[in-house]
């Protein structure tokens, strides 16, 4: 699953996880992604997620997935800040992707 409210940056990200070979079920509202997760959490295998742009605080969103669902998470973000790095990985992301996300 990719959760991000930019479209352009979705858009990107689907069409190279597709060109990976990869499924990808697409929302750029973090709420609506939690209600699929949450009925749906055994169909998915990774969430990748933006740090911004998202209807929800981003890092409510990884504790809820991390500790709701354990489902793994990678953050996307622009922001080369150490800081916020840390707080994605203390919050549950497993890794961060820097954007724009090139293959």
């Amino acid at each position: 699953m990719a959760i991000d409210g930019n479209l352009v940056s979705l858009s990107v990200l689907i069409a190279m996880l597709r060109k990976c070979m990869y499924g990808v079920s697409t929302y750029a509202k973090a709420t609506e992604a939690l209600q699929v997760l949450r009925r749906y959490k055994y169909d998915f295998d990774i969430v990748v997620a933006a740090m911004v742009g998202i209807d929800m605080d981003s890092l409510d969103l990884l504790k809820i997935i991390d500790s709701e669902l354990g489902i793994p998470v990678i953050v996307a973000s622009a922001s080369g800040d150490q800081q916020v790095i840390t707080k994605a990985i203390f919050h549950g992301a497993r890794d961060i992707l820097k954007k724009p996300v090139r293959i």
